[in-house]
């Protein structure tokens, strides 16, 4: 699969790299002394943004390790001492010949960049970035590792009172050695300035590789503030250079080369991209606007035919409509005058009589022939009883009579139910004999919608 890189910029970037070179230690001697640098090592994870074309920002978290060795052909330390035995003062003295030390330091590193990133070719990239580090030194080791074979420290006394200089004498703490390591003292945070340049090339539609130099150096002095001797005689404390006095400042340095991986997710086109296709966009939408218009007209005429065609319909169901509402009034005013079912006062039960069986078999046949109506069947009570039982009551009527109808064969879903209470008496409930007449449920068709029904 060929990779192109016609600017694909990808929005969420996941960066992972390694690299190698000169990673120092660099000091600020007080005494002559060689340091030099060696060869450390970074790990770099990176999350990085990218909201614009060319320009992204990244932050994460860096492993590096920082290595260097200082040497000192011949370096003297005195100190005064008194011996217990006689109390006389005397010279301790230090002679350090041909000593070398290495020190290291492996740092935590949280970076904060702004990187740049411009399109070569079909295939290559440019990137620069640069920015902050906050150093964190969570190892910092030195050790001494004389590989002259004459390096070594020397310790003597000389005594002004015999003027005798005393020597490899162990029992009296002269004696000659050679190593020593320990943890050098350094500041537990840093700052330092960063720069990153290379090559980037793509693997795949998410995968890219680069390749590049990068260059760190510490702003702050990484060296705690001590005035002490490299070795304390009286406590045999080998300090190490990086926390005697033989240093004034400590920075961190490094030079090398990396290569990492870079995997992004979403893609985001490029402006020349964006313009590409906005351009055959309006290309299309024009084409698409030509043949619209060419079809109008002929549209139009259609339409024309359709809404006088649906003019026509309208006008035609409209009058069955009407006609059939006509029809079905005549059917509501015959069932509201001649159908009627009463009930005994404060009953619910339908009492079958052959009135009542014969407006039952009526309702039943206009059910059948009309089964796409509903069927609203309404009670009533008189004005005898609390208003709210009767309502109860009413609705209990109406129920009633709908499920005669349901176990005599008619569908439950054409047959709604509703209850009226004493507020709708057919006649004035002034005796016995009216009560009575309003005491009843009443068929209707259409008059009630479901949103009415209690």
């Amino acid at each position: 699969m060929q990779a192109q890189i016609k600017y694909e910029r990808y929005l969420h970037n996941l960066d992972v790299a390694v690299g190698g070179g000169l990673h120092s230690v660099q000091f600020d001697p007080t005494l002559s002394g060689d340091q030099d640098p060696r060869f450390g090592g970074t790990v770099n994870l990176h999350y990085r943004y990218a909201p614009f074309e060319r320009v992204s920002f990244a932050t994460g978290i860096d492993f590096t390790s920082y290595r260097a060795v200082s040497d000192y052909d011949e370096l003297e330390q005195t100190q005064k001492r008194v011996d217990p035995e006689n109390g006389y003062e005397y010279t301790y003295d230090m002679m350090f010949k041909n000593w070398r030390e290495v020190q290291n330091s492996i740092n935590l590193e949280v970076p904060i960049a702004v990187i740049y990133r411009h399109p070569l070719n079909d295939l290559w990239g440019l990137y620069i970035g640069g920015g902050l580090k906050m150093d964190v030194p969570f190892y910092k080791k030195y050790k001494t590792r004389n590989a002259k074979t004459d390096g070594y420290l020397d310790r003597t006394g000389y005594f002004e009172e015999t003027n005798v200089e005393y020597g490899d004498m162990a029992q009296h703490d002269f004696y000659k050695t050679d190593e020593y390591k320990g943890s050098a003292k350094m500041k537990g945070i840093g700052l330092s300035g960063f720069l990153d340049f290379g090559a980037t090339r793509p693997l795949k539609d998410n995968m890219s590789i680069y390749f590049g130099a990068y260059y760190n150096h510490s702003f702050i002095n990484t060296r705690k503030n001590t005035d002490d001797q490299l070795y304390d005689a009286s406590q045999d404390n080998y300090r190490g250079v990086v926390s005697s006095d033989l240093v004034s400042k400590a920075h961190l340095m490094a030079v090398g080369l990396k290569v990492g991986l870079s995997f992004g997710y979403p893609k985001v086109d490029s402006s020349a991209i964006i313009a590409e296709r906005e351009a055959a966009e309006r290309a299309r939408l024009a084409e698409e606007k030509r043949i619209n218009d060419s079809i109008a007209a002929a549209q139009a005429e259609l339409e024309r035919l359709a809404r006088e065609e649906q003019e026509r319909l309208a006008r035609e169901e409209e009058a069955r409509k009407a006609e059939e509402m006509a029809k079905a009034e005549e059917v509501v005013a015959w069932l509201n005058k001649n159908i009627r079912v009463n009930f005994a006062l404060g009953k619910a039960d339908v009492v079958s009589t052959p009135e009542v069986e014969e407006n039952i078999d009526f309702i039943i046949r206009f059910l059948r022939n009309n089964p796409d109506r509903i069927l609203v069947v309404v009670g009533h009570t008189c004005d005898l009883g609390k208003p709210e039982m009767n309502v109860d009551l009413s609705k209990r009527r109406a129920e009633a009579m709908k499920d005669v109808l349901v176990q005599r064969g008619c569908s439950p879903s054409n047959i709604e139910t509703v209850g009226k209470g004493p507020y709708e008496p057919l006649v004035p409930n002034t005796c016995e004999a009216n009560r009575k007449k309003n005491r009843r449920i009443e068929i209707q068709i259409g008059k009630y919608q479901a949103k009415d029904i209690e």
